[in-house]
């Protein structure tokens, strides 16, 4: 809406600019396969193998997971098949789908924003993120916007909140 293209030629338009194969279309994957999905997915943007965009992507994602669970994940691996495998300061470990949902959306949200910062950093484009972690507490979502901060000193980051950001945040607000 409010476009005078449909936006499926735009995200279309938008693939080929990046050099995203066409062949990855739009399906419903299992709960677990959906963080090495998007591993995948930004490997290929990167032109590297998922293998590679891990050990580069690991210390960010620890350092995002630390902060957003407030160090009840503390690492992440993946296992033979690639799927995201994580730790406790205590040494319990297990698979992305055994954590309760709430947590889950913590360790999801850590992974999307490390996936952001390193694609955002190396492809230059501008990051637009619509309210993306608006059902967090508002002490993660004052800490997302300090990450997300942080991601702006390497490409543009648009984040649309509904709620005014908090202070230092943001370098310019829009209100509509």
């Amino acid at each position: 809406m409010g476009f005078s293209r449909p936006v499926g030629e735009i995200e279309a338009d938008l693939k080929h600019a990046m050099g995203i194969s066409a062949s990855l279309k739009s399906i419903a994957l299992p709960e677990g396969e959906v963080p090495k999905s998007y591993v995948d997915r930004a490997a290929e943007l990167l032109n590297l193998t998922s293998d590679e965009l891990w050990a580069q992507l690991q210390p960010r994602l620890v350092a995002f997971l630390t902060a957003l669970t407030d160090r009840r994940v503390v690492t992440a691996t993946r296992d033979e098949k690639g799927l995201l495998m994580l730790a406790a300061h205590d040494g319990r470990s297990g698979p992305y789908t055994s954590l309760p949902p709430p947590l889950r959306d913590l360790v999801y949200a850590s992974l999307r924003l490390a996936l952001l910062e390193r694609v955002g950093g190396y492809k230059r484009l501008p990051i637009v993120v619509d309210d993306a972690f608006g059902i967090f507490e508002t002490a993660k979502r004052a800490l997302v916007a300090k990450m997300l901060k942080g991601i702006s000193t390497q490409t543009q980051v648009i984040h649309r909140v509904v709620e005014p950001p908090p202070a230092g945040t943001a370098d310019l607000v829009l209100n509509t």
